[in-house]
């Protein structure tokens, strides 16, 4: 009888053991996912800075869609539109404030700051905005994003009624 117990003891605590580490392999995994989809959308956030759009190839779909105020862009014109934000906006600076990511989505909460020229939609002279940035990831690469900026943000670039 005792043999039975010590058996029974025996097996349980593998099985145990088993599922353990099936779940934290599974636990590394989707972690390593998310840090790879934040390193592909930190990269984004460093070609606007610095205008360099030589690797964004490496993580953003030719099937990208950017739903953007502009409509729905594709990574080529995403592309053009960091060269020209670069161009109007060389001091950007861009903050994470907070971001999240599993394995199919970026969420991050964005300060953004630097003094425009006008050219890009933002009057000339220092701006500050907060958005929150959405991307989704499909088979490890940028397929959708989405930016919301904060309603008081908005408000800075609407014309004052006279």
């Amino acid at each position: 009888m005792s043999k039975i117990i010590l058996v029974s003891i025996y097996l349980f605590v593998c099985i145990y053991s088993h599922a353990q580490m099936t779940t934290q392999n599974t636990r590394s995994k989707t972690q390593t996912e998310a840090q790879k989809n934040l390193t592909a959308v930190h990269l984004i956030n460093k070609a606007f800075r610095t205008g360099d759009t030589s690797k964004i190839n490496t993580v953003v779909s030719p099937n990208f869609i950017d739903h953007s105020d502009r409509g729905d862009i594709g990574r080529d014109s995403l592309k053009l539109m960091i060269i020209g934000m670069y161009k109007t906006t060389k001091d950007m600076k861009t903050e994470v404030i907070k971001e999240f990511a599993d394995k199919d989505w970026v969420f991050a909460l964005m300060r953004y700051s630097g003094v425009s020229h006008g050219e890009i939609g933002i009057p000339d002279g220092p701006y500050e905005m907060h958005t929150m940035e959405v991307v989704r990831f499909k088979n490890g690469l940028i397929v959708e994003h989405w930016s919301y900026m904060e309603l008081r943000d908005i408000a800075k670039f609407i014309p004052q009624m006279k």
